[in-house]
């Protein structure tokens, strides 16, 4: 089991199949470990750092993690069921058939991350970054994305339908296949969008 105290760096550890639910664990790194299978519900970490680890089918469901960073970490078909993220760092992670109903997200970085036909309806992704992330066929169907970044992220017939997403960059999206039935756009936005439908616009000297 993980001896928790702060500082301490393990490094292609195996825990899989390992029971860690309910631990708090502050402070500590974690390089190319292994967390397949393992039990992790209820799980609090904070400050924490997961490099290249891999959480393929981990029962992390009810876990809350503060200002911690999973960086290129595989959360293939893993359960975070109303798991918590606070301010973290997912850059590169990938999340294939993951069970993300009820999880939630406040600020952080997700660049680079891959959540292809994932649902947020209804999410509060305020302030979110998802520049460069893959969210293919994503639904974001009455979420609320204002100042989300999607920077030159890959959004191809996602859904916005009813989503708010004032103040959120788009700028080197693909927005030709966007859902955006009664969705909350800026004027900035507007131009971006019509000018991607072919819009012509003359302005005034």
């Amino acid at each position: 089991m993980i001896e928790i105290s702060n500082n301490n760096k393990y490094s292609g550890k195996d825990y899989s199949k390992e029971n860690l639910s309910y631990l708090n664990i502050y402070g500590v790194e974690f390089v190319n470990c292994n967390f397949k299978n393992s039990k992790m519900q209820e799980l609090k970490t904070k400050n924490c750092k997961f490099s290249e680890c891999d959480f393929t089918s981990t029962e992390m469901n009810a876990s809350i993690h503060k200002s911690s960073a999973f960086t290129n970490c595989n959360f293939r078909f893993a359960n975070l069921f109303s798991t918590i993220f606070d301010e973290c760092k997912l850059m590169g992670s990938v999340f294939t058939e993951t069970n993300i109903l009820g999880i939630e997200i406040n600020g952080g970085d997700w660049s680079y991350v891959s959540l292809k036909q994932c649902s947020f309806k209804g999410f509060n992704l305020q302030r979110v970054k998802f520049n460069n992330a893959d969210l293919f066929k994503c639904n974001f169907e009455k979420a609320d994305l204002r100042g989300a970044d999607f920077s030159k992220s890959i959004l191809s017939f996602a859904i916005l339908s009813k989503a708010d997403i004032r103040g959120a960059k788009i700028n080197g999206v693909d927005i030709k296949n966007l859902k955006l039935n009664e969705t909350k756009i800026d004027l900035e936005q507007a131009i971006l969008i019509a000018k991607a439908h072919g819009g012509l616009y003359n302005y005034d000297e």
